[in-house]
């Protein structure tokens, strides 16, 4: 499992409103194979969702949502998404990062 250290995250997301949300990872990141921040927000994670189909407007639960690759990627198909992760600042890095993208239909829960 990829993941990113909870030090870390929390300055990615210092760094994130004076370098963007992607810039700031990619920073976050340095010394790690450039594949990791793919797997940590490409909303490709999701492409499963084609295997179950939801009714539109659904009201999706992503458990443990990290950085939010997942989240990410079923809320551009139109769901609702409640993002629900223990670390608060990885809630905040999916706030910046949903906000900056102009998403606002991903809630992010600490829980």
């Amino acid at each position: 499992m990829v993941f990113l250290e909870v030090v870390r995250v929390v300055e990615v997301v210092d760094k994130t409103l004076e370098l963007g949300w992607q810039r700031a990872l990619v920073a976050g990141l340095e010394g790690r194979s450039p594949e990791q921040f793919d797997y940590l927000t490409n909303p490709a994670q999701a492409r499963w969702k084609h295997y179950f189909p939801l009714p539109e407007n659904s009201r999706i639960l992503d458990l443990g949502s990290d950085l939010g690759a997942i989240a990410f990627g079923l809320a551009q198909s139109g769901h609702t998404v409640v993002a629900a992760e223990p670390v608060w600042a990885r809630i905040k890095f999916l706030q910046l990062r949903a906000k900056q993208e102009g998403i606002s239909n991903i809630v992010p829960v600490c829980a």
